[in-house]
């Protein structure tokens, strides 16, 4: 994470759960040195792989907690299976400890069940509170011979989690003694039957976190339906590519092979593809439990940069004042009446510089006055089919030339006519949202009737060249200025302070640099776009 402290950006990474004992503080902070934020957001790529080979390093010496639960599992059932073999050459006094034995040598056997069932009661007492109180020194000497016989070491944390497992386990063993006093043998088989040495179960595979992954985020409503579809291709393709793997087994050269596998992609397209998968790891690597539910210790998919080709950049130029202006023209041969979307769609883009889907998802709601400025409200309400990219509300004024052209007269049509989208001639269809009509229409009919070279450029290059218009016309006299423009299409300062603390500006500051947009439409142009039916 990219954090701004007085005039120098920091990387911040928070420590996962499980190391902070040992790294003695739960996050990692250091200066880049530079005030300059795209030269941050660079140097901090670099940090944050370095910080994830650090945990990985860190993680793969050490046991994690399905480990431990298996080795103490593997000395409740021994020392089961142990005193199950003494009683049946001894009786039930091999039940009591040696101290007590010579005292019930002789005893007649119901005063000798009543004292096992009296000292193994006593018994789960006593641990009970140890767990209870911490105190695990009737244990520790316990847990570093286990360990030894392993060959494993352990950090003070874990090591007490250890000895608390190690308590309850002897806990268990004391009620399983009593119940055998009492009749009850339904645990004898098992104890008889398992080894000293239980091999560890077999790791999760993909398959189970990628569905444990979608089950959370759908019942969280966090995936919209086309996200939904992408991701389900995007682990369809991994696991043609890799195979459904245990999770372990998955490395750094799995990521260089889907990298390899992706290259005929675009970069934003293959990049997409990875940071899924990161995210599928980084869910598994949350908290010390969820680690152990899946049994891995790093993330191989994390800051795994795929270039793009020469021509990447070329994917997406902006349009051209010239194409704009033929654009706009092209619109006077638009039926209003029968197809509105068709006639505003590309008109609000080019004022507000709103993307496609956003345009057409608008509600009738959506379009008030704020401070006595007509604004469009963004809003990303996915039980209402409406997202945005940053997930959040965006708010942008409504450009004085839209209302000149009948926008606001539109919109009250809309509303006599009970309608509650904006749209009503468009439908919502998985995959495509909103903006199948108008995606199909633009992209193989209206773009290359009106346009001289198209090749890299699309509906979206209309955002391209909004944005790019401020900056080439020197409207940004001061940071400020390019702060209000960033606030309205989206692009946000992205740390803490600006994200959490700092309201959004007024609709007037941002209404006052919107107005300064002028593509050089004429008068003429103008007037026969208001005259269009």
């Amino acid at each position: 994470m990219v954090v701004l402290r007085g005039k120098t950006y920091y990387f911040r990474q928070w420590i996962p759960l499980d190391l902070r004992e040992l790294f003695g503080c739960n996050e990692l902070l250091r200066s880049l040195k530079t005030s300059v934020r795209s030269e941050a957001r660079q140097a901090v790529r670099i940090l944050e792989y370095k910080a994830e080979r650090l945990f990985y390093s860190v993680r793969s010496g050490m046991l994690d907690t399905q480990q431990i639960r298996a080795i103490v599992e593997d000395y409740k059932q021994s020392t089961l299976a142990s005193l199950l073999n003494a009683r049946r050459e001894y009786g039930a006094i091999a039940y009591l400890p040696p101290r007590l034995r010579e005292g019930f040598a002789e005893a007649p056997a119901k005063e000798l069940v009543e004292a096992v069932i009296k000292e193994h009661s006593n018994r789960q007492e006593d641990l009970a509170l140890c767990v209870n109180t911490n105190d695990h020194a009737g244990v520790s000497a316990l847990a570093d011979s286990l360990l030894e016989e392993h060959g494993e070491q352990l950090d003070s944390k874990t090591f007490r989690l250890m000895c608390e497992y190690l308590l309850k386990a002897q806990i268990d063993i004391s009620q399983t003694v009593v119940k055998r006093m009492m009749g009850d043998f339904s645990s004898t088989q098992s104890a008889v039957t398992v080894p000293i040495t239980k091999p560890l179960p077999a790791a999760p595979k993909l398959s189970e976190l990628f569905a444990a992954y979608k089950a959370i985020k759908t019942a969280r409503n966090k995936w919209s339906t086309k996200t939904a579809e992408n991701f389900e291709r995007f682990y369809k393709e991994a696991i043609g590519i890799l195979g459904d793997k245990e999770l372990p087994a998955y490395t750094q050269e799995d990521a260089i092979a889907l990298i390899e596998a992706w290259k005929g992609n675009s970069k934003g397209t293959a990049s997409g593809k990875m940071e899924f998968l990161s995210s599928l790891f980084r869910y598994a690597l949350k908290s010390p439990d969820s680690c152990d539910r899946w049994q891995i210790r790093g993330n191989p998919f994390t800051e795994m940069q795929i270039e793009g080709s020469e021509n990447e950049a070329k994917k997406k130029l902006p349009y051209s004042n010239e194409d704009l202006i033929n654009l706009a023209t092209g619109l006077l041969s638009v039926k209003r009446s029968i197809a509105p979307h068709r006639f505003w769609v590309p008109l609000i883009a080019m004022y507000s510089g709103m993307r496609q889907d956003e345009i057409c998802q608008l509600r009738t709601a959506d379009i008030a006055l704020v401070d006595g400025v007509p604004v469009f409200h963004i809003c990303h309400k996915p039980e209402l089919r409406q997202t945005t990219k940053a997930k959040k509300l965006k708010v942008c004024p409504v450009h004085p030339m839209l209302i000149k052209l009948g926008l606001i007269e539109f919109l009250e049509a809309q509303k006599l006519g009970k309608q509650d989208r904006l749209f009503s001639t468009l439908s919502y269809s998985q995959g495509k949202d909103w903006t199948g009509r108008i995606r199909t229409w633009w992209n193989t009919t209206y773009q290359t009737k009106h346009i001289k070279d198209c090749s890299g450029k699309s509906f979206h290059s209309i955002r391209h060249s909004f944005i790019n218009w401020f900056k080439q016309n020197a409207c940004y006299e001061t940071y400020r200025d390019r702060s209000i423009v960033q606030s309205m299409v989206g692009h946000t300062e992205g740390d803490v302070t600006s994200e959490h603390y700092e309201q959004d500006y007024l609709a007037s500051d941002k209404l006052k640099i919107l107005s300064k947009l002028d593509y050089g439409l004429s008068p003429e142009l103008v007037e026969a776009l208001i005259a269009t039916k």
